[in-house]
């Protein structure tokens, strides 16, 4: 079982957004997928479930939330096997552990209990790591070998359980002197909480189980760039300064490494994925509850969005394979689906279909952001 955070070191970096893809994309490569929304804003599951469901789960109680499974995992003799279902069937090989907004009022308690696992309290330890449990919990009652969870983008103790709970974090960062600020207070938070942790597993007492408390390698895999589409009077050179930035600020202040390695984002091996937001569409993607790389006409494209949508699906399969690499999980391929019809034949027709970091986006486009 691989777990895998991402975290946009800024709000409105895409970080949800592009968890909600890569859940998506990995059921399409075979993989057994569980999506976890542990963002108190719980904008990921908004974009996985109707307004009835959203309703039923947070108004009704009719369901299970993230929140939910965490306080069940954080009483005495939790252990992984015995809880009642925790997640939503979203697809063939794709579920979800629903977010909620209730989770921002385990900050100040979470944060207590952190420093109490200094003095080795079972009970403080316990509740540290009822992310980890809940979130294997879930994954082991929906089959799944992949867990994609959304740690939202503020770094406080609901971020740090998330990131406790997974093997390999990803962070999200724009072309922006705000998101690179960002990235160097991302990399000496990690590197405390990493000793921290370590402290705190040095003080557990012997008669709590290893198997129930997490490593906490918090191991940064690489990062995901964001960007918004082009607009014709927003030109890519006041971007690309800040672009240049990014792979030496993310060795520096991630990876505590002064190298100069003078490489652009594309051609930076811990760069997962460069990525274009389509604001234009969006909300249809909403509207039809898929990825932008399954809309088809029905959804309400029209004939220039084929080209666009062609490539968000290839662009999103490569991210999805560079990180499986990056990451060590083996590559499956047998839901792998192809790309909606006809996107192909427009794609290769269109100038769209060299969308890379670089160029603008096409003008279907450049008027939505």
């Amino acid at each position: 079982m691989k777990t895998i955070a991402f975290f946009g070191n800024k709000a409105g970096v895409g970080t949800s957004l592009v968890v909600y893809h890569l859940g998506w994309m990995y059921a399409k490569l075979g993989h057994d997928v569980l999506v976890v929304d542990m963002d108190p804003q719980a904008g990921l599951t908004e974009y996985f479930l109707d307004e009835n469901r959203l309703e039923q789960l947070w108004g009704n109680g009719d369901g299970r939330t993230v929140y939910d499974a965490v306080l069940e995992a954080s009483g005495p003799g939790a252990r992984v096997d015995s809880a009642r279902p925790s997640f939503e069937d979203i697809a063939d090989g794709l579920a979800l552990l629903p977010g909620d907004l209730a989770l921002a009022g385990a900050e100040d308690d979470l944060a207590v209990h952190w420093q109490e696992c200094r003095d080795g309290r079972p009970e403080a330890l316990r509740a540290t790591a009822a992310s980890y449990l809940a979130v294997r919990r879930a994954a082991r009652q929906a089959n799944a070998s992949l867990i994609i969870i959304d740690a939202g983008s503020n770094l406080g103790a609901v971020a740090r359980a998330a990131m406790l709970a997974a093997d390999d974090i990803v962070v999200t960062v724009a072309p922006g002197p705000a998101s690179l600020r960002g990235l160097a207070n991302f990399g000496l938070v990690l590197r405390r909480w990493h000793r921290e942790w370590q402290d705190h597993l040095s003080c557990a007492p012997d008669s709590m189980e290893s198997a129930d408390l997490p490593v906490g390698t918090l191991n940064a895999a690489g990062y995901v760039v964001w960007q918004r589409s082009l607009r014709l009077d927003r030109p890519i050179m006041r971007r690309l300064p800040w672009l240049q930035r990014i792979p030496g600020d993310f060795r520096r202040h991630v990876l505590d490494d002064d190298s100069d390695v003078g490489l652009w984002v594309d051609d930076d091996p811990y760069c997962i994925g460069n990525l274009t937001y389509y604001l234009g569409l969006m909300p249809l993607a909403h509207d039809a509850k898929k990825p932008v790389f399954d809309l088809k006409p029905g959804d309400g494209l029209i004939g220039d969005h084929m080209p666009v949508v062609f490539d968000r699906y290839r662009e999103y399969r490569d991210v999805a394979l560079r990180l499986g690499e990056r990451c060590g999980m083996p590559v499956v391929t047998d839901r792998a689906v192809p790309a909606p019809p006809g996107a192909r034949a427009a794609a290769d027709a269109s100038p769209a279909s060299a969308a890379a970091a670089r160029p603008p986006a096409s003008s279907a486009e450049s008027s939505g952001d």
